[in-house]
């Protein structure tokens, strides 16, 4: 960084520090912008039921999405074995369920995709993510975001099949590396 300071003759000095921070407001009606990013992580829970009351009453997909988003993240952070649990494959479940009725994905619905492949157990579960992500990539405006997502999921994925003990599974993934 300090390279590219001097390059552009900038002095540390020049540069503002700012935290950001979310605050979680429970009785907003609008939208509101969930950043996974700017939540502690030992809030992910309260994120994920706010989210998931928005959606209850306001029918906003985006809310739905946070919660799952959340829902992931939350479990990853605070409970150990999460990975290799029936919860996390559940929520790999609801979240296919949703994004398999969805025609043109957007960045919120491509970042879900990582907990999506939680719900993979057995090959032919993979010809259905493979199915869909190749109409997604098709109908997706901005591919290099989906295929970074994807490397992603498949490294999430590629881990808890090790974790499983699924080596069918774990083969797949790795083949070719």
């Amino acid at each position: 960084m300090t390279v590219l300071m001097r390059g552009l003759r900038l002095l540390p000095a020049y540069l503002d520090a700012v935290v950001y921070s979310q605050y979680i407001d429970t009785t907003h009606t609008a939208w509101v912008e969930y950043v996974p990013e700017l939540t502690d992580p030992t809030m992910d829970h309260v994120m994920a039921e706010v989210a998931l009351k928005n959606y209850e009453r306001l029918g906003s997909r985006r809310n739905l999405e946070a919660s799952f988003e959340h829902r992931g993240l939350d479990g990853m952070a605070r409970f150990p074995g999460w990975l290799s649990s029936p919860v996390a494959n559940q929520l790999g479940r609801e979240i296919i369920d949703e994004l398999i009725n969805i025609d043109v994905w957007h960045d919120h619905e491509v970042r879900l995709v990582k907990f999506g492949l939680l719900d993979i157990d057995s090959l032919d579960m993979i010809d259905i993510w493979a199915k869909l992500m190749r109409q997604v990539y098709e109908k997706n405006y901005e591919p290099y975001r989906l295929i970074e997502n994807i490397l992603e999921a498949l490294d999430l994925a590629t881990f808890r099949a090790t974790l499983i003990g699924n080596r069918e599974l774990v083969a797949y993934y790795t083949a070719g590396t």
